[in-house]
């Protein structure tokens, strides 16, 4: 297995800093989401505290507004929430920038989590943005921006974090984040229906994850070949694909849930509703996010109707509108409405 190496030392500024500049485009006040997102006893210490935190990042003073900001949230400690996370921020901030980023980097990725759980999306990419510029060397915080940014559409941009992190895991000999990146771009590709280009990706992942023995990234990267050749009515490629990924998987990775979701979608495109109907009602609870829960309901709902079980169908139908009240309307394909009006049908 190759050893993942990770360093702090200086990366060539040339050619990265010209193909993939360190910079957050904008077109207005960069971080005003925050201010329309949250309400005011949050938005406006966090919106002091991330202009302060760009302008750290950037070796520039952080202004005086960041002290306010650090005894505001250490008042606030016990109320958890995002207050935590902006204390160390705000702690960070208030000192000179410093070689050491990784705790302020990962205060970021936590506000950023809890802005999610609030449903406060552009402020999750706000912050999760910030982790990627106040460590401009690791290439985990770059992916996770980018996979945030295809989370929400914003494809052409996820592209560019993709691939800096990308450049920055091979001139580190990070293979895991090298597999990580390839693997995403390849995805990237199959949402933005390049099937050419999410095949070749794909495979220098799988090929380069194989090389240096890293199990679990196969599995993942196998699942979405599996997803490619479904979509693309390739049904044998799919069964291979997914019992080499099952393979990966087991005994117990945390994708297994969807990856029998997702061989259930492949029996009923090849119109084994019987067979399909049970699989995915026993995946059903153990999805936790109300997206995946849409989606498996909805196949069932679908699975059910095909199959000619009422029962089935009259228990899937209400818990994915349930499930569809939700979630942000932008998380939703599509094809959840069409599983259940097929089922109905």
């Amino acid at each position: 297995m190759g050893r993942t190496r990770r360093s702090r030392s200086d990366l060539p500024r040339a050619p990265l800093e010209l193909l993939h500049p360190l910079a957050l485009p904008s077109a207005g006040v960069t971080g005003v989401e925050i201010l329309s997102e949250l309400p005011r006893a949050q938005a406006l210490p966090l919106f002091s505290l991330y202009r302060a935190a760009l302008s750290w990042s950037a070796g520039a003073s952080s202004g005086e507004d960041v002290g306010r900001v650090e005894r505001h949230a250490l008042a606030r400690l016990g109320e958890g929430g995002c207050w935590p996370a902006a204390a160390v921020i705000a702690l960070f901030v208030a000192a000179p920038p410093c070689d050491d980023r990784d705790e302020i980097a990962r205060a970021c990725l936590a506000m950023a989590d809890w802005a999610l759980s609030q449903n406060a999306q552009e402020t999750a990419l706000a912050f999760a943005g910030l982790a990627a510029l106040v460590w401009p060397q690791h290439p985990r915080y770059a992916w996770t921006y980018g996979r945030l940014l295809r989370g929400s559409g914003r494809m052409r941009e996820a592209e560019h974090w993709f691939r800096r992190s990308h450049r920055i895991a091979v001139w580190l000999g990070d293979w895991e984040a090298q597999v990580k990146c390839l693997n995403s771009l390849g995805v990237l590709s199959y949402l933005t229906g390049n099937y050419r280009s999410a095949e070749g990706r794909l495979a220098r992942a799988l090929a380069l994850a194989a090389k240096r023995g890293l199990r679990v990234s196969r599995g993942e990267i196998l699942h979405d070949l599996f997803a490619l050749a479904l979509t693309q009515q390739d049904f044998r490629r799919a069964e291979e694909y997914a019992s080499h990924a099952l393979q990966c998987y087991l005994p117990g990775h945390d994708r297994l849930p969807a990856l029998a979701h997702d061989l259930g979608c492949l029996w009923m495109e090849q119109g084994h509703y019987d067979r399909a109907l049970p699989l995915l009602q026993a995946v059903v609870g153990h999805l936790n996010e109300w997206s995946q829960r849409l989606q498996s309901y909805a196949a069932v709902a679908r699975a059910a109707g095909g199959a000619g079980d009422e029962a089935a169908f009259s228990w899937a139908s209400p818990r994915a509108w349930e499930a569809a009240a939700k979630i942000d309307e932008r998380r939703m394909s599509g094809a959840e409405l069409v599983d259940l009006g097929r089922g109905a049908a």
